[in-house]
């Protein structure tokens, strides 16, 4: 097949499939190079979130990364010396950042946008350290939603949408404190088009799960509120990220930080810092991810033709690696 396809090069984001590992390590040993791109948020707390290290990074040449903070935790790993780094920004979030922003006007309706996760049932144990709790984050939903309707009950001028998780194999019900929200006034619940989609309709920004959808958040000039008592980059990172967002280590917090801005609003943070996108996110943020993508994967497409092929897939494949491929 490689040979009638002419395939040279293999470029895709790093997928928790068996399948995929076991095709792109039949490239490299046929001595095509793989390169992978960053598939969103990582974080580096006590290890690299959802082992992302791993999916990345052990059937690949080359993982092009969001961000240099990204790129340090990546280098933090057990497979460093089997994958080079390269940090080029992500050109998704680069389009969010240049969109137009709404501003709160006086008079007219605040669109809030509540953006939750899945529960991960018994799926995955050991993505987030500490381990990810649906009865913990069940718990703190709940605190948030009953504050949200209490908050629309009496604001006439305020509304709410919450952007449900979108439905997969695996990921098929509800939470189930959908239906009761359902018939609530000012209260919509969305599950289409993509979160990133969404965020130019909207005021104020509410995440209770800070994976990608953080990155999506502030790379907006929205007032953006975060949970991180469920998910959170490291604490080393929190003080970087407060610049940006207001974040709360519980949801009674959240809620009354929350409703602080809606009553003064005193953001306490400034929409304008992007120091910890530009550190996770988009790296210059220059708006040119695209181009610096498009350059890399040129220059180690070269560096890893002709000989030099030869002399990697022999060092992937020594006794002494790692982790052994298929």
């Amino acid at each position: 097949m490689v040979m009638k396809k002419g395939i040279s090069l293999v470029l895709s984001t790093g997928l928790p499939r068996y399948e995929h590992y076991i095709a792109e390590s039949y490239f490299i040993q046929k001595g095509i190079p793989v390169i992978h791109f960053q598939h969103g948020a990582v974080w580096d707390g006590n290890h690299i979130t959802q082992r992302r290290d791993y999916m990345d990074m052990l059937s690949a040449n080359l993982l092009l990364t969001y961000g240099d903070c990204v790129k340090k935790a990546y280098e933090s790993s057990d497979l460093r010396a089997r994958c080079k780094l390269e940090s080029v920004g992500s050109p998704s979030l680069d389009a969010i950042g240049k969109k137009k922003w709404r501003k709160i006007q006086k008079g007219k309706i605040t669109r809030i946008l509540y953006v939750i996760t899945n529960y991960y049932l018994n799926l995955w144990y050991c993505g987030f350290s500490p381990p990810f709790s649906d009865r913990f984050y069940y718990r703190e939903q709940t605190i948030i939603l009953e504050r949200l309707k209490e908050m629309i009950a009496k604001r006439e001028a305020v509304s709410l949408t919450i952007k449900l998780y979108p439905h997969s194999d695996i990921i098929n019900e509800d939470p189930p404190w959908v239906s009761d929200l359902k018939k609530i006034r000012r209260i919509s619940l969305v599950r289409h088009p993509n979160f990133d989609q969404l965020l130019t309709r909207y005021d104020i920004l509410l995440i209770d799960s800070p994976t990608t959808t953080l990155l999506q958040a502030i790379a907006t000039r929205l007032p953006v509120f975060v949970l991180t008592s469920i998910i959170s980059p490291s604490l080393a990172n929190l003080p970087l990220l407060r610049k940006r967002a207001v974040c709360a280590e519980s949801a009674v917090q959240l809620m009354d930080d929350l409703e602080a801005y809606l009553n003064s609003g005193d953001y306490g943070s400034s929409v304008e810092n992007r120091e910890f996108l530009k550190c996770f996110g988009t790296y210059l943020d220059d708006g040119n991810s695209d181009l610096r993508a498009q350059v890399m994967v040129k220059k180690w497409y070269n560096y890893f033709s002709f000989d030099y092929r030869k002399i990697y897939r022999s060092e992937i494949f020594s006794q002494n690696s790692n982790v052994e491929h298929c």
